[in-house]
């Protein structure tokens, strides 16, 4: 179904260019300079339209930061807010490549002269959504108060002046394209009609390319982010995503004095698996142990992670040793009940686990990488150990790390 719609479609875009193909030269055969005369109307109505559609891109990046910044205000989880001000940045980018491409256009004195007086303005918009965020990440009323009222009378005031600016420029181009319309229809009154409808149908078009390229633009942006936190074979969290979030989740411990737990998982004899079994078998093998494990983290705070090749990691915020070892122990049975056929295995006849389990409350002498280190030589002693088995390290007591 789907290539025959395409087939239709293509079939109707060649019929309409070839409309149009055979109304031009139509109109040649009628006159050459009316011609000359409309192909200079269609191409200022189409460097029009490209401004047109740089400065609404540009209006639309300024008011989604000032949305985005009292969205920032309102949340309460600090990563959301980080996350938030760097949505904030990469539309500070966005709008920088934008106003570079519009200044690129052919632009009047007085458009060029807007776009100068504004210039000073972008950097002030950034630096007080900086000052923003850090009011905001002190997570205080009074830091709260004083970045509402940087946003209210401060940044929307300035993003405001910013869109009466593109706005007037906005008016200014639409101001041309009417001036420019109605000197074509004095010159050319015997072939309004027809000069309008072609203007008007070269107009339609280019929304509907515009439609078509912002919703295509949208999907691959939607697209990027997620492939850029997601592990793209088993949908869960990727080695980037789960160092981001282990390093945020141990500030926060820093600050909470509250324990954090970590699991590394991998599974066992699995280049026996592959070997035997294949690649695209073994695909599936990670993708369906990737599922028991994501199943296993219950709490929105926990994060489950592909940590590389058959290898998984489990976050677990606020959770102490026998929280996590009982969140171990579910995974061995689950993964046990699952029973995934692996003849080549020396333990079982279908897929196990070997797990290790480090848990501790943030000090000066024990950083994140001891972390890390620690579960990782409990993984390597539950390998050591016979695998299919959790080892818990036992790192020193906190009053000796401090």
């Amino acid at each position: 179904m789907a290539p025959q719609i395409k087939t239709h479609s293509t079939q109707h875009l060649v019929i309409g260019y070839i409309a149009l193909a055979i109304l031009f030269v139509a109109l040649w055969y009628v006159d050459t300079r009316q011609i000359k005369e409309q192909q200079e109307l269609i191409n200022s109505t189409s460097l029009a339209t490209q401004k047109m559609r740089l400065i609404a891109d540009l209006i639309e990046i300024a008011r989604k930061r000032t949305r985005l910044s009292h969205e920032m205000l309102a949340l309460d989880d600090l990563f959301a807010k980080d996350d938030v001000y760097l949505n904030i940045e990469n539309l500070a980018g966005l709008f920088s490549e934008k106003l570079n491409a519009l200044k690129k256009l052919p632009l009047k004195d007085d458009e060029k002269q807007i776009l100068i007086l504004q210039q000073n303005i972008y950097p002030q918009v950034m630096d007080m959504l900086g000052e923003v965020l850090i009011l905001v990440l002190e997570e205080t009323e009074q830091g709260d108060m004083l970045a509402r009222n940087l946003i209210i009378h401060e940044i929307v005031p300035l993003q405001e002046k910013i869109v009466d600016g593109f706005m007037r420029i906005m008016s200014s181009i639409q101001k041309d394209v009417s001036d420019g319309t109605n000197e074509s229809t004095e010159k050319h009154q015997i072939n309004a009609t027809f000069r309008y409808t072609l203007v008007a149908i070269i107009f339609i078009a280019s929304l509907g390319v515009l439609f078509k390229v912002m919703t295509l633009m949208l999907n691959i942006e939607k697209s990027l982010q997620s492939d850029s936190l997601t592990d793209g074979l088993t949908g869960i969290a990727n080695r980037r995503c789960f160092d981001h979030m282990l390093s945020h989740e141990w500030k926060k411990a820093q600050r909470s004095k509250k324990p954090l737990s970590l699991l590394l998982i991998d599974i066992d004899y699995f280049k026996k698996y592959n070997y035997i079994y294949g690649h695209q078998e073994g695909d599936q093998g990670l993708v369906e142990v990737s599922q028991v494990i994501q199943s296993a983290t219950h709490r929105q705070s926990d994060i489950a992670a592909r940590y590389g090749g058959e290898e998984f990691a489990v976050i677990l915020p606020e959770t102490d040793t026998a929280g996590a070892l009982t969140v171990a122990n579910g995974l061995l049975e689950s993964i046990q009940t699952k029973k995934i056929p692996h003849q080549e295995s020396d333990i079982e006849d279908f897929l196990t686990l070997s797990i290790g389990i480090a848990t501790a409350i943030p000090v000066p002498k024990y950083d994140l990488e001891s972390l890390l280190k620690s579960a990782d030589d409990a993984l390597y002693a539950s390998k050591e150990n016979g695998r299919n088995q959790v080892t818990v390290h036992i790192a020193k007591s906190i009053e000796s790390l401090t």
